[in-house]
């Protein structure tokens, strides 16, 4: 049926192009390629490279071990939920590599992902009409890694013992060319099984059907978190920097305020002198360690001078401390205070009865008043 707006077919609208030679075809393509990529911000066509369709092939024909297949279905899945999501793009430096084997640590992952990546230039894996004008290759530029991580597990943490690896982890390059060759080199490729999965070295006569391997994609980001990200580094940034400052500003301060207060005590010192009292050194005991005579070494120094209000030798006093008697405590001074106040109570009673009986016998000499 033919209606005003298209050409419909059975409730379809469809789509018809003029039809082209095959070498314009190419050209259109690849032009068309261009133009979706420069306007492509969150690089969606980095989406699925890599990416085995899993989904629609056959298991006998994929030739990959079960694990595997079920361990790409599932990647597949979360790469779409995620994407539905405007705020993830795709990174184009940060690979996400997943099937690694637990004995693997950061400082081997690093070292197979860089020689893959020189390999990978070697070999010329990568196109470099392929990749965005802004990713382009500046010449002379090493492969360089920023980041390499493994995710581990901190919450299952046994005493004494390193926290486990789950399996998965990211490496950041620093060109985007070096990150495509290194995934296009270690992705899906049975050499390098002795890294992935249980981390055994195959025999001779292991199938590639049975080898397991790396799965390695671009890995996605978050805008929200990357922009929260970017703000904790640039407010701890500022925190260090107005630390710094404050510091500086702070010693500053201290530093006038001893050099004033050391002023004022020499001059105390200089008082004191007059008054002919003996004046404690200021001076810091590094100093003092360095004057003293008994650690110089060279000619030996006059002894210094004796003050008549100074001890002539400071043990002494310890000395006729040990042949004295030891002080008395507290309590028992109390108690020689209460007991010389009994004996003068007793002596007043014996003092008062003298005088009573001596005046009763004297009137008993002297008789009766009628005799």
């Amino acid at each position: 049926m033919l209606d005003g707006d298209g050409i419909y077919v059975d409730g379809r609208l469809l789509s018809v192009t003029r039809a082209v030679a095959k070498d314009d075809a190419d050209r259109l393509t690849e032009e068309n390629s261009a133009k979706r990529k420069a306007v492509d911000k969150r690089n969606m066509y980095l989406a699925y490279e890599g990416t085995i369709n899993v989904n629609k092939a056959a298991e006998t024909e994929l030739e990959l071990p079960k694990m595997d297949i079920e361990k790409r279905r599932r990647a597949i899945k979360e790469k779409k939920e995620k994407l539905k999501n405007p705020l993830f793009f795709i990174s184009a430096t940060r690979l996400s590599v997943r099937n690694v084997a637990l004995g693997v640590d950061e400082k081997v992952l690093k070292t197979v992902f860089r020689e893959a990546a020189i390999a990978g230039l070697q070999d010329q894996v990568v196109n470099m009409k392929e990749v965005k004008a802004e990713y382009q290759l500046k010449k002379g530029l090493p492969v360089k890694i920023v980041l390499c991580k493994i995710v581990r597990d901190t919450e299952n943490l046994k005493a004494g013992e390193e926290p486990r690896s789950r399996g998965y982890g990211f490496v950041e390059f620093s060109q985007h060319v070096h990150a495509l060759a290194a995934l296009r080199k270690l992705n899906n490729n049975p050499a390098y099984t002795e890294y992935s999965g249980r981390g055994v070295k195959p025999t001779k006569g292991t199938s590639d059907a049975d080898k397991t391997r790396l799965i390695i994609e671009f890995a996605l980001e978050n805008h929200g978190k990357l922009k929260l990200r970017e703000k904790r580094m640039n407010d701890a940034k500022k925190r260090r920097d107005e630390d710094l400052m404050l510091r500086k500003a702070q010693g500053e301060v201290i530093e006038k305020v001893e050099r004033k207060s050391r002023g004022k005590r020499q001059r105390e010192a200089k008082a004191s002198r007059g008054n002919n009292e003996p004046v404690a050194s200021d001076e810091p005991a590094s100093k003092k360690s360095k004057k003293d005579p008994t650690k110089v070494k060279g000619p030996a120094t006059t002894p210094r001078k004796i003050r008549p209000n100074q001890p002539n030798d400071k043990k002494k006093p310890a000395a006729a401390k040990k042949g004295a008697p030891a002080a008395a405590s507290r309590k028992e001074r109390k108690g020689d205070r209460s007991n010389k106040e009994e004996k003068s109570f007793e002596d007043m009673v014996d003092s008062y009865k003298k005088k009573l009986f001596s005046t009763v016998e004297d009137s008993e000499s002297r008789g009766r008043w009628f005799e």
